[in-house]
Formats: C-alpha cells, structure tokens, sequence
C-alpha cells in the first residue's frame, strides 16, 4: 500500500467523520502493477527461504504510519459489519426435496444448526 501512495496512485484524505480514499486507474496500470509485483516477488521469496527479512517485511508493511495513524481512530470507531451468510438447505420430505432457507440474523444460524443437528 505504502508504495502505492508514495507512487501517488492512491490518496488518503479524511475531512472531519469522513476517510476518503482515491485511486489514479492510469497510474494503477502502468506504476501500480510493477509495485504490486515486486512485492509479491519478494514475499514469496521470503516464505519459500523462510528468511527472517519476511518478519521485518511483515512489519514494515503492517506498520500504520502517522499520515495514517491520524485516521485510524475514524476506521476503527466505524468497523465493518459482520455479515452472515446462511446457505438454504435441501431436505427430503415424504419423498419430495424441500429448500428450506433460514434468515440472515442470530436466530437463523442456530435455527439452521438445530433443524441439522449440530
């Protein structure tokens, strides 16, 4: 990422309860793909030698700069939504396939796993 914004392919800005960010698409294909390339080369390279520079490139990378550190708190205050995913299920009765779909909430889950047996 830090590549990316010090190639000036992306943009963080954050204006009062607002984080912003914003992506150069021309500069993402011809500066971005290099940078995300050799990044990976260079990953990859350290898990294959298992050489301890990965641990140093782990926190590099992982490092929340202070350009960065002044809209953490906005990002974390927000949070993502954790979204529940619940797949219907078929079951057979009295000879028919039957979809049964349960909802997408707490109830729904435990609803799913009682009716399974879990």
């Amino acid at each position: 990422m830090m590549q990316l914004v010090h190639a000036e392919i992306v943009q963080v800005t954050s204006t009062g309860h607002q984080v912003t960010v914003s992506i150069d698409r021309k500069k993402l294909l011809s500066h971005g793909q290099e940078a995300v390339e050799k990044l990976l080369l260079e990953m990859h390279v350290c898990i294959c030698t298992a050489d301890r520079a990965g641990l140093r490139l782990y926190d590099r990378l992982s490092e929340v700069g202070d350009h960065l550190r002044q809209i953490q708190h906005l990002v974390a205050k927000e949070g993502a939504k954790q979204k529940q995913i619940l797949q219907p299920r078929t079951i057979l009765v009295d000879g028919a396939v039957e979809l049964r779909e349960y909802p997408a909430s707490p109830v729904g889950m435990l609803q799913s796993w009682a009716e399974c047996g879990i």
